[in-house]
């Protein structure tokens, strides 16, 4: 046995880069051993702990490089073996060993300041592992890695070349219907030509998720799972009351809206690639011109919302931490992510010019943000919340940048800047069946006896999009309806994270509306919550930020309404 003071840690995550487990192995293994002291050194709990975080945060940081290295080009082999290494070789043995020291930390009763969400989640991590799900987890993560690869390889026709599947999107915008239509055809198309690829992958990891959940004593996926998240202020059948909230408070005013549409662009019926054509004028929003011009743009408007945020974009910018324009070899979709050492962050997009971009930049930049403030905690594990206030910090950044974003900090002239302001309202309603959509397709699949099966899950999707996606004809579409699902990420390698983004949503309109009547205080009390990281529970942090947790349907229809006023005022001036 040694003492925690003996152990010597690798230099940086860089010299990780190429590590094994058995490289690994024998730090944490020499933490298990650690002899406590007992009373003839009371500060050797305190010392342990923070060898432990060290340690993790070294590691931690190595495994996300390794993902930011493979997603930037997924058509790079070096990138993508160094990937599934710490995806599947390491990655389930860490697990293990990150659970035998949690065991251990448990039971010696070790404690520090801000320490207790993270000793409930270890109770539960400890509750949950088992060695048998091991080569289970790695299977899952090579899937995974898997559907990036599809996906990043994906083309589409256009105008006679071959285009990433997501360079289409652009024209989702266009004035000209008959574009409209054929590039929201062909995308969706994409992936629904490659269907047997896609859900022949889902249903694989469906079933090894069940047998993970079986293996660790639960009925299903879906009790596991929400343990796994460590979700303690609701479980899924609040979940399931919050998506029948969505239906009654807001899927009626995605109708009306979507009615007001129809009217407006004198479509009738309004088919699904109506509801992003341009609304107040021939052409849609082209907020910028290739990366340089979004970041500068970015870099004023948060500027303007705090100085100091401004600084932090500033700074990544500078340092190389944005990989922004969507090109060949890319995984699909935008994340932020953390490099727990040097206590930074990196943003990943798939920028196209279009408007849907700068909030996508925004959003991101809310997370890394998040990361940055709590980078101040002095344990790696008190730095991160659940993603349930990890969106709050995203989403509320979205809503914080609208004042903003006209000229001269922003995008937009006055008139473009309503515009940008309406379609995002606008979105944030449609946004909301999309999240119950996706919440209660997953608690089928992994609850039905045949949630496993394409064809069971193909008809389940679009009989929730029935339910929820209202206002829009898809009369001929099932086929292009159904791949939506296969599109969506998340279902496939994050399952059930999705709907924090709507329980998140609803925290960020009320920063909004506090923001309408308190600019400087919002920001403040925005600030001070993300700078708690994850030191207090998800109820305090929202506490923090001056809102609450939104799951019944009253407290939904007062944002909505909110909403709604603020589309009617944007409407009298872009209609004048």
């Amino acid at each position: 046995m040694t003492d925690t003071l003996l152990l010597t840690l690798p230099d940086s995550p860089a010299a990780l880069r190429d590590a094994t487990w058995a490289d690994l192995a024998p730090h944490y293994d020499a933490l298990a051993a650690a002899v406590d002291p007992g009373a003839g050194d009371p500060g050797w709990g305190a010392r342990w702990l923070a060898t432990w975080s060290t340690l993790d945060a070294l590691v931690s940081e190595a495994a996300a490089v390794s993902y930011w290295e493979y997603s930037r080009h997924t058509d790079d082999p070096v990138r993508e073996r160094r990937y599934l290494r710490w995806a599947t070789e390491i990655g389930p043995e860490l697990d293990e060993a990150t659970t035998r020291l949690a065991r251990r930390a448990l039971a010696l009763g070790l404690e520090a300041p801000g320490l207790g969400e993270t000793l409930e989640n270890w109770r539960t991590d400890v509750q949950l592992f088992r060695e048998a799900n091991k080569p289970r987890l790695a299977q899952v993560e090579e899937m995974s890695a898997e559907y990036d690869k599809l996906v990043g390889a994906m083309r589409v026709e256009w105008e006679g070349a071959q285009v990433p599947v997501m360079a289409v999107t652009q024209h989702f915008h266009s004035p000209d219907r008959a574009v409209r239509e054929r590039a929201f055809v062909r995308h969706l198309a994409a992936y629904a030509d490659a269907r047997q690829e896609i859900t022949g992958l889902y249903s694989r990891m469906v079933r090894l998720r069940g047998e993970i959940a079986r293996e660790a004593g639960y009925p299903d996926y879906l009790r596991y799972r929400y343990a796994e998240l460590h979700r303690r202020e609701y479980g899924p059948e609040q979940a399931r009351a919050w998506c029948d909230a969505v239906e009654q408070a807001v899927v009626p005013a995605v109708e009306r809206a979507r009615a007001y549409r129809e009217s407006r662009l004198g479509l009738r019926p309004l088919r699904p690639w109506d509801t992003a054509a341009p609304l107040f004028g021939a052409e849609p929003l082209v907020p910028y011109r290739g990366a340089e011009e979004l970041v500068a743009g970015g870099e004023r408007v948060l500027s303007a919302v705090d100085p100091f945020i401004g600084d932090v974009l500033r700074t990544m910018r500078r340092e190389g931490l944005l990989d922004l324009d969507n090109r060949e070899g890319k995984a699909p979709g935008g994340y932020c992510t953390t490099f727990e050492v040097q206590g930074r962050s990196a943003i990943f997009m798939n920028a196209v010019g279009i408007a849907d971009d700068v909030m996508t930049l925004f959003h991101e930049m809310g997370h890394a943000l998040h990361h940055h403030l709590a980078a101040r905690q002095p344990l790696v594990w008190t730095r991160h919340t659940g993603m349930e206030a990890a969106e709050l910090a995203s989403m509320a950044m979205e809503m914080l940048v609208r004042p903003h974003l006209g000229r001269p900090t922003g995008f937009y002239d006055a008139r473009d800047a309503a515009r940008a302001e309406y379609e995002h309202f606008e979105d944030i309603l449609s946004y909301f069946p999309h999240f119950a959509s996706v919440e209660l397709f997953q608690q089928w699949v992994y609850t039905a006896a045949d949630g496993a099966e394409p064809d069971a899950q193909d008809a389940a999707w679009l009989a929730l999009r029935a339910r929820f996606d209202r206002g829009s004809d898809w009369t001929g579409l099932d086929r292009i309806r159904a791949a939506r699902w296969y599109r969506q990420s998340h279902i496939l390698q994050v399952p059930f994270y999705y709907i924090e983004y709507g329980i998140a949503q609803l925290g960020a309109l009320q920063v909004w509306r506090a923001a309408r009547r308190d600019r400087q205080g919002a920001v403040a009390r925005y600030l001070e919550a993300l700078a708690l990281g994850g030191t207090v529970s998800l109820r305090d942090i929202y506490a923090a930020a001056g809102v609450r947790l939104i799951f019944d349907a009253a407290g939904m229809a007062e944002l909505v309404a909110e909403v709604e006023q603020r589309l009617a005022e944007l409407r009298e001036v872009l209609e004048a």
